[in-house]
């Protein structure tokens, strides 16, 4: 009898551990999980910033400090990325404030800021030159306010 017992326990637990095979991959359950989190390739993600552009038309990131006065890289990119999904208007008011602080910190090589979302695929990121983005939206630009130079 324990035989058996044990059979069916064991035949029971092989089921339940083979079953995340036989159901769709996003289903996730406890206590048996498919990890789709990493079973799936998401979409590429986006990502927001303002870049500054010289005058050979070079650009150049900005470092968090001047696009939000913070030295938090996630503060500046969730700025950015709050004013993206609002109006265009916030996009432009953005630009030229992170525009004031790049002149009030000599930035003189930069002339114009462009607030963009850059599209890149994490895999070839990471793995080949995969450093150029995939796709780019462009939202605002704006010009860097010239201060008069000291003589």
């Amino acid at each position: 009898m324990h035989g058996l017992r044990a059979l069916v326990v064991g035949c029971g637990v092989t089921a339940l551990v083979l079953s995340p095979l036989f159901r769709e991959p996003r289903r996730d359950s406890f206590p048996l999980s498919t990890y789709p989190m990493f079973a799936d390739h998401p979409q590429d993600p986006w990502i927001f910033t303002v870049l500054g552009v010289d005058e050979s038309g070079a650009e150049h990131r900005l470092s968090p400090a001047l696009i939000t006065g913070s030295h938090e890289a996630m503060q500046a990119a969730e700025t950015v990325r709050l004013a993206v999904s609002e109006s265009a208007d916030t996009q432009i008011r953005l630009c030229a404030n992170v525009a004031s602080r790049v002149a009030s910190a000599g930035r003189r090589s930069l002339v114009r800021l462009v607030v963009v979302g850059l599209q890149y695929d994490p895999v070839a990121y990471f793995t080949e030159d995969g450093d150029e983005p995939r796709a780019r939206l462009e939202y605002a630009r704006c010009d860097v306010p010239r201060a008069p130079v000291p003589e």
